[in-house]
């Protein structure tokens, strides 16, 4: 395994995938599935109940044979609850300075 192969399965490791997948699912899926990781990694504690639900859900189901009938519309669902969160950072910050 060459050097670029290493970082591409580290960065896939990284963002909640794995590096076959991430050049064969739909880029939505690999998006939400970023942001769903992301989240539950960094900023869990802004996070309400049913979205910490929904983004696990989305996490089970994205690595898991179901992958394939992840709907373009829950991916989009996925990006909506990191929009909020990343409000609520945006408005953390600002309330800092």
């Amino acid at each position: 395994m060459n050097t670029q192969d290493k970082l591409i399965k580290k960065w896939a490791t990284d963002i909640g995938s794995n590096a076959k997948r991430i050049f064969a699912d739909n880029i939505e899926l690999v998006h939400a599935t970023r942001i769903a990781t992301n989240i539950l990694k960094h900023d869990a504690k802004l996070l309400e109940q049913n979205q910490v639900h929904t983004l696990q859900t989305f996490l089970q189901a994205a690595q898991g044979k179901d992958r394939n009938k992840i709907t373009q519309g829950q991916c989009f669902k996925i990006m909506n609850i990191g929009t909020q969160i990343n409000r609520k950072l945006f408005k953390k910050v600002k309330a800092h300075k």
